[in-house]
């Protein structure tokens, strides 16, 4: 027994370090000013605040409908995920899907649990979505039944570390208490940090509470009340902005600090290696070597998450130079008078967004149940002039960050 889990370490551990060694990149956007428009999109926002958060990467392939198309002048992958692995869990491990991750091996990626709007659908769960961010798991807008998808995806309560919660309408919340239920049942070992609407905390407390059960972890309450910059860890920074919406809804932007790269070759080079090399990196020079002289400089990753809201200057905020966003598209373009209405998107304003933004990779969900073909959003996506990677997100869909340049 000790050998064949000496064998299987080492086989996991050979997966994982090939798929770390892959690496992630970005580089650096150039700006707009101020009163500058894009389409009927309005920049209210100045030339030194974009470029500061702006990021421009290359596009390579995109998915539509949960399959791999290639971009616009690239080609196509052959390859598509078989509907049959779209179900439960084999022995833990999530369905391997079509974007070409390793089940729960994975280091960042978007696992999609629900895309519906206001009421589910037979194919459609109400919201949810989990990002894995190394040791992080952060789960966002768990509406109803996100406990059963996050089996169906092979995520479970310990994979869990934060909670963003956009806004209090049911279709983003009411999964709560069951989540929160299980991550006590599952006593998971580490604290969970929930952020939400400061507005809502009797919504919050009430689905904390919702019935009798046994509190057995940490679960720090941390409400958003304003525009900011969130308690985060040291990996990354968490910020929320003030969203345009009939009840107050805050979006939420992730964002990695920039690094430096080391390049083995003029580490060789100059003869540094082994422990030496670890303290040129905490120290920043070592025998009259400096860091810059075997690095190079490695821009943070950063990912977004925007619900429900009207097109304003936190919609572009949150969304600048994304390596993947995740946005509401409730509605088509055709219907843009119900989506100011309500206080939603159409299809085209997100595509819109995000050409405008410099995002690489454009996650298009929270879909009206009134429309049938989701082709139509990726036909008016590409319409609204984004020509970088796309997903018209069904559930279940695992999408990872894109790699590095």
């Amino acid at each position: 027994m000790s050998r064949w889990l000496t064998a299987m370490a080492g086989r996991l551990g050979s997966v994982v370090f090939a798929i770390w060694d892959a690496g992630y990149g970005a580089s650096v956007r150039g700006s707009l000013s101020t009163g500058e428009m894009v389409g009927d999109l309005p920049v209210a926002f100045g030339r030194s605040h974009l470029a500061r958060s702006c990021r421009e990467l290359a596009s390579q392939d995109r998915t539509t409908h949960g399959m791999r198309v290639a971009a616009p002048g690239m080609s196509t992958p052959e390859t598509s995920a078989p509907e049959t692995v779209r179900g439960m869990p084999v022995c833990g491990f999530a369905p391997v899907h079509c974007q070409g991750t390793v089940g729960k091996l994975s280091v960042r990626e978007l696992i999609v649990l629900g895309t519906a709007s206001q009421v589910p659908t037979s194919h459609r769960n109400h919201n949810g979505y989990v990002l894995r961010w190394d040791a992080e798991g952060i789960l966002f807008d768990p509406g109803e039944g996100t406990q059963r998808q996050m089996l169906h995806a092979g995520v479970t309560a310990h994979d869990l570390t934060r909670i963003c919660v956009t806004h209090f309408h049911g279709d983003h919340s009411l999964g709560l208490a069951g989540v929160i239920q299980r991550i006590n049942l599952d006593r998971v070992p580490h604290p969970i940090t929930a952020h939400y609407p400061a507005s809502g905390q009797r919504f919050f407390e009430r689905l904390r509470y919702a019935s009798v059960y046994k509190e057995t972890v940490i679960l720090h309450e941390a409400p958003v009340e304003d525009d900011g910059v969130l308690p985060s860890p040291p990996a990354f920074t968490l910020c929320a902005r003030r969203l345009d919406h009939p009840v107050e809804s805050f979006g939420y932007r992730l964002v990695e600090p920039d690094s430096r790269r080391m390049l083995p070759e003029r580490l060789a080079a100059l003869g540094i290696e082994g422990p030496d090399i670890g303290r040129l990196q905490r120290e920043g020079e070592l025998r009259g070597v400096l860091l810059e002289d075997v690095s190079e400089p490695r821009t943070g990753q950063s990912f977004a998450f925007i619900m429900d809201t009207r097109l304003c200057n936190a919609v572009f905020d949150l969304a600048a130079g994304c390596d993947l966003l995740v946005i509401e598209s409730t509605f088509l373009d055709e219907d843009e008078p119900l989506a100011s209405e309500h206080g939603h998107l159409t299809a085209g304003q997100a595509a819109r967004v995000a050409a405008f933004a410099g995002v690489r990779h454009l996650v298009m969900t929270h879909f009206s149940q009134r429309y049938a073909d989701p082709a139509d959003f990726e036909r008016q996506a590409r319409e609204g002039g984004f020509a970088g990677e796309l997903t018209i997100a069904r559930d279940l869909d695992r999408i990872p960050l894109p790699k590095r340049r």
